[in-house]
């Protein structure tokens, strides 16, 4: 068995309310959504906001109060936004990639601004995220619309971290935000317990069958 331990810089550390599991969603999807929306969203009263893969882990934080919800497995989004956003929307949020990476471009609005958090979709291709089946360069489509396609890495602002735990710790303790961990109860193999079922916890993320963090608990 290997031990390891790592010292935490204590600029980039910060405390948290509760030992309850759902504060695990704060120092990296929490932080993620809070600063990529203040830093990169450049959001205005008014706006239209679409957030992608608003079930996991960080987009739930983004998509509290939303007017409008779309399951992909029972409307077409593309057919959705056309329709009922027929100017498109103002900001994406977006981490899945590939075809819901152009569909989002697609029905960007004028000086809209779409803000990459990730490409879960290619994770475990060879291509990556890579956006494929388009009439049109995805380039292109950014030029002729004067969008924004901003990527975000949390790295890059390690020293908003605190600063963005402590406020959010804040909302939850109040009750101002909810937060989902999904230990895989509802699975197979769930609840997921003990270091060797991590991997099976990460098959159940891609699978696409969580609902929130997924958690596995390591010990009692």
């Amino acid at each position: 068995m290997v031990f390891h331990s790592q010292v935490v810089d204590d600029a980039i550390a910060a405390p948290i309310p509760t030992n309850d599991p759902v504060v695990l969603n704060l120092p990296v999807s929490g932080t993620t959504a809070s600063i990529a929306l203040e830093k990169k969203g450049e959001l205005k009263k008014g706006e239209n906001v679409l957030v992608t893969a608003a079930a996991g882990a960080t987009g739930q934080f983004v998509s509290i109060g939303c007017d409008r919800t779309v399951n992909y497995n029972k409307e077409s989004l593309n057919d959705v936004l056309a329709k009922e956003y027929p100017n498109g929307v103002d900001v994406v949020y977006e981490s899945v990639g590939n075809e819901m990476f152009e569909t989002c471009l697609k029905n960007l609005s004028i000086f809209g601004r779409l803000i990459v958090i990730g490409a879960i979709s290619g994770y475990e291709s060879k291509e990556g995220a890579a956006a494929t089946g388009s009439n049109l360069p995805i380039p292109l489509m950014a030029l002729r619309k004067s969008a924004d396609v901003r990527g975000f890495f949390l790295v890059h602002y390690k020293s908003e971290v605190p600063a963005h735990i402590a406020r959010l710790s804040q909302l939850i303790t109040t009750g101002q935000l909810k937060a989902v961990t999904d230990n895989g109860e509802k699975s197979d193999k769930g609840p997921f317990r003990g270091i060797e079922m991590v991997y099976d916890a990460v098959e159940y993320m891609y699978a696409k069958k969580n609902t929130g963090k997924v958690v596995v608990k390591i010990s009692d």
